[in-house]
């Protein structure tokens, strides 16, 4: 019965040690997840900012086209100036009288 007892013993101080080893390895596991995850985590918020940096850029770089839109259709293009359009009207009604007799 001794035997048996000590054999019992035995067993149970083996499974105690594979608990044990398996436990140290799981605490390893989970520190490396840990500094993994704190290091996505920094990543994650360089990204962010830099995202955040685009954004704006995008939306500055958007107010400068319009700006420019806005002075394409406002500038009127002259290719001529006043006296020259009303010497074209004058031969137009010219022309017009002409065509009338």
């Amino acid at each position: 019965m001794t035997q048996r007892i000590e054999q019992l013993i035995s067993d149970i101080h083996s499974k105690v040690e594979h608990l044990h080893q398996s436990l140290v390895q799981e605490r390893t596991k989970s520190l490396t997840f840990s500094e993994e995850l704190e290091a996505l985590r920094k990543e994650n918020t360089q990204l962010q900012t830099a995202l955040h940096a685009s954004k704006e850029s995008v939306e500055g770089l958007k107010g400068e086209l319009e700006k420019i839109k806005e002075n394409v259709v406002s500038t009127p293009v002259r290719g001529r100036n006043d006296q020259e359009i009303d010497e074209l009207v004058k031969e137009i009604e010219y022309c017009i009288s002409q065509l009338k007799k």
